[in-house]
């Protein structure tokens, strides 16, 4: 409890995570040795406390969290007993491993871990990884060909990952078109869905609004200061949009004012 009302040193947590890897090791007839189950749990918390503490330092949280999810597959923890790896976790790994660069891991998720989500969601899970993967090395077109591969839209995240690696993709591509008619059927979408909370909601109505500004200017239809623009993505965007939509805008301001 001191580690989660403890909002300002993170001690605590390093405390914590110290002991949970000592009672890891445990045999099973030691009495703090924990099941599945409750190592999984575990895991869980620390994760979760480390979401809290993004706020403060996002990159190293990010690397905790990233270290957490190796983890939790060499401790065998990544779920209770007989149970599948929760398919949003798998997700939120996915676009992870990405962001901090790590593709041996990503590709593990893919080509090993995959087998522990529950079958139904296994191909469209691995389309989006290598979706994402290809995007990373540039090779959009491959990226949209996964994306098309996906069949179930049942996962709401993963409906909005879609939209947004494609919106990207048209982007990267000059699709111009594409681009702005995405971004008015997925602005009305967003507008009418009641299955994604608002957070997220806002998140990705800014990231079209932004990507709307890029693509006018880089298709030469707009004329907004890209310096307005880029403090907008610093102040407003969220952290795991701002990357990339910041490249773009340098992209543009170096093209323009050469």
């Amino acid at each position: 409890f001191r580690t989660i009302l403890n909002k300002e040193d993170d001690t605590n947590y390093h405390e914590l995570k110290k002991l949970f890897f000592r009672i890891l090791v445990l045999p099973e007839n030691d009495e703090s040795y924990l099941d599945r189950e409750e190592r999984n749990l575990f895991f869980i918390f620390l994760m979760n406390y480390c979401n809290i503490w993004m706020l403060k330092d996002e990159q190293k949280y990010k690397k905790e969290i990233l270290d957490l999810n190796k983890m939790m597959f060499e401790y065998d923890s990544y779920s209770a007993e007989g149970e599948y790896l929760n398919v949003s976790l798998y997700r939120n790994m996915i676009h992870l491993s990405n962001s901090q660069k790590d593709h041996e891991f990503l590709n593990d998720l893919l080509e090993k871990y995959i087998n522990y989500l529950h079958p139904d969601y296994r191909n469209d899970m691995k389309h989006l990884g290598y979706a994402v993967l290809e995007f990373s090395g540039k090779q959009f077109d491959k990226s949209l060909e996964h994306l098309s591969k996906i069949k179930d839209y049942s996962i709401q995240l993963v409906k909005t990952d879609i939209k947004n690696l494609q919106l990207k993709i048209y982007y990267e591509l000059s699709c111009y078109e594409q681009g702005f008619s995405l971004i008015s059927s997925y602005k009305s979408y967003l507008s009418s869905t009641k299955e994604i909370d608002e957070v997220f909601i806002n998140a990705y109505k800014d990231f079209a609004d932004v990507c709307y500004e890029l693509l006018k200017i880089k298709s030469g239809k707009g004329i907004e200061s890209l310096r307005k623009l880029k403090q907008r993505i610093q102040e407003e965007i969220h952290p795991g949009f701002r990357p990339w939509l910041l490249e773009k805008a340098a992209e543009l301001d170096s093209k323009f004012n050469r």
